[in-house]
């Protein structure tokens, strides 16, 4: 009984450094650098592009680090309303900033998006859905 009891937590211990290992990303959580690119597409349907190293994990901290958003606190996290110095105001004329990633619409904001090296951001000034 004794035995059972030392093997199954020994068990417990090794799937939970396991899930911990699973959940871990190819982002810059250890330090390390990575680069992704951003694009921004203003309301006249200008793009402008970037390009950015950083050692953050998080998107969110990458792009403040850069200057390049900000918005209003809410209980899910930061709501971007201005990206590259435009404003987005859905009150006005329900404008809001689309994000993507790797082309496809973020099921995240900016606070759960994690960076890997190599991917490719979109904000997109859009109106109305």
């Amino acid at each position: 009984m004794r035995k059972s009891k030392i093997l199954l937590s020994a068990l417990v211990i090794v799937l939970m450094l396991v899930s911990v290992c699973a959940c871990s990303d190819n982002g810059a959580s250890n330090g390390n650098e990575v680069t992704f690119s951003l694009t921004v597409v203003h309301a006249d349907k200008s793009e402008k592009e970037f390009e950015i190293t950083t050692d953050k994990s998080n998107l969110r901290q990458a792009l403040e680090d850069e200057n390049l958003i900000s918005g209003t606190e809410s209980e899910y996290g930061l709501f971007v309303t201005t990206v590259d110095g435009e404003t987005a105001d859905y009150s006005k004329n329900e404008s809001w900033w689309n994000l993507l990633k790797n082309g496809e619409s973020s099921p995240t904001g900016v606070d759960g998006c994690t960076i890997a090296d190599g991917d490719r951001f979109e904000f997109v000034y859009t109106i109305g859905y």
